[in-house]
């Protein structure tokens, strides 16, 4: 989706960040959170993940997204692409029932 209206630098700006949001196809364990960022450096990145809340931070940018899905919080991966200005966060899913195996 594309956040339509974001805090920049305090304050509520017309830029848009494109944040997407997708289940990993197939196995539905993992879900992945794509953020274009422009003009950003990964030393000035502060990402926070918890079971349900994914905060991101830059000077420019502050994203707060719920998650729509519980995730385990400790075993996610976060890839960032300078030539796309692109953060990957791929998180897996806690569900109910992972511990049992059909």
């Amino acid at each position: 989706f594309h956040w339509p209206a974001l805090w920049h630098a305090g304050e509520v700006s017309d830029t848009t960040l494109t944040v997407r949001v997708r289940l990993q196809p197939c196995s539905c364990s993992y879900v992945q959170v794509v953020i274009d960022v422009p003009d950003t450096r990964r030393e000035d990145m502060q990402l926070d993940v918890s079971d349900d809340f994914l905060d991101f931070e830059t000077p420019r940018w502050k994203l707060g997204l719920p998650l729509s899905h519980p995730v385990d919080s400790k075993k996610g991966k976060a890839k960032w692409d300078s030539k796309k200005s692109q953060l990957s966060v791929t998180l897996r899913m806690k569900r109910e029932y992972d511990f049992m195996n059909f």
